[in-house]
């Protein structure tokens, strides 16, 4: 069943912490979401890396063989970084900043998710980590791009980006194969991810980009350059779970609203075919409706789609079971889907004092 914005019923959560606001939105069963509008001049947006999958070649053709996404389950999901006081992940303890014990991060962090739309399984798509392009390096080579060795990720990105307390989506040329050069140039110390762009602003407002569809491995014909805002599927009829990011004004015209939507359809195979959910297009409908947003990039999708909000268990789409094997297998949970890297908002002061366990927002009709 693919759903439209129509469908959608808007609830309020009233209750969260000033500079955070939430909207759950329901749609015919099992169909769920939550819009986070988030005001970055009070809490911090950051990126976590995890080189076990990024590293990871995965073209049948690659020196290191085939590692797909059938037989290995790298990276780390949102529920386990989430629970990370408890598990001790192969991707955590790549991230070379991170160290156990993991408890007072999960005390700051109040909303998570998956970032883009390759996940690192394809060759093109990045995040950016402190001003740093995080990219499969020429050593691993992308799903189905043989040419990834000599190529690299030098191409065409659409990109949010979020320094400090401004967040923006601009174009973002990579000049050269391993990502140390861009155009414009990174500021120190920024965040982003390079996914399509799904909303951009116009002479009549806000409006939804028609992503294009693309054969793999997203080569322009003459350049030779990656095409980062193409997908391999059809973005008009494939329904599905879906993460997006906006970009929104404050009441003083200041780009610190950061949106962050998660739409859900249930589980593969459960109560639900395998196109079943929405569209890229609903995805931008409810980032201008709910978000407030004037531009915006659609995240991953399928069992790439997890959230977490503070307040509750973390949501996530099962897809077809995937398992590390029992050398890997801690931190992982059969059928979740590990991610390359996760998007987090963070308190920028330690909340102890500020009683988040015990307050759960309540809900009101829009």
């Amino acid at each position: 069943m693919t759903v439209t914005i129509s469908k959608l019923k808007p609830r309020r959560l009233v209750g969260a912490p000033s500079g955070i606001e939430l909207i759950e939105l329901e749609g015919p069963p099992p169909i769920t979401g939550t819009v986070c509008r988030i005001d970055l001049r009070h809490y911090e947006f950051r990126l976590f890396c995890f080189r076990d999958l990024i590293n990871k070649s995965l073209h049948p053709d690659s020196p290191d063989g085939c590692y797909t996404q059938e037989n290995v389950n790298l990276g780390c999901s949102v529920p386990d970084f989430i629970k990370g006081d408890r598990f001790e992940c192969e991707g955590l303890r790549a991230y070379s900043c991170w160290c156990p014990p993991y408890r007072r991060f999960y005390r700051r962090c109040l909303i998570a998710s998956n970032t883009l739309q390759t996940n690192f399984i394809s060759s093109k798509g990045f995040v950016i980590d402190k001003g740093k392009v995080v990219a499969k390096p020429l050593h691993a080579w992308g799903r189905t791009d043989p040419e990834y060795s000599t190529l690299g990720v030098a191409g065409d990105y659409t990109c949010l980006l979020v320094e400090g307390t401004t967040a923006r989506v601009t174009p973002i040329r990579v000049e050269d194969p391993t990502g140390s050069r861009t155009n414009p140039s990174l500021p120190e110390g920024c965040y982003g991810v390079a996914s399509p762009m799904l909303v951009e602003q116009s002479p009549k407002g806000p409006r939804i980009v028609n992503i294009q569809q693309s054969k793999e491995p997203f080569r322009d014909g003459r350049t030779r350059r990656l095409k980062g805002d193409c997908v391999d599927w059809d973005p008009k009829s494939t329904a599905s779970s879906f993460t997006a990011f906006g970009v929104a004004a404050n009441a003083e015209g200041e780009d610190t609203i950061l949106i962050m939507v998660s739409i859900f359809a249930g589980e593969w195979g459960i109560h639900i075919d395998t196109n079943s959910g929405v569209l890229p297009k609903v995805m931008g409908q409810v980032l201008i409706r709910y978000g407030g947003a004037h531009d915006g990039i659609l995240g991953g999708g399928a069992a790439d789609t997890q959230q977490f909000v503070h307040w509750r268990f973390p949501r996530f789409r099962i897809g077809p079971v995937r398992t590390k094997s029992p050398a890997m297998s801690r931190g992982e949970v059969n059928g979740i889907r590990g991610l390359g890297a996760i998007a987090a908002v963070l308190h920028r002061n330690d909340p102890a004092d500020r009683g988040l366990e015990d307050s759960t927002p309540a809900t009101q009709p829009l």
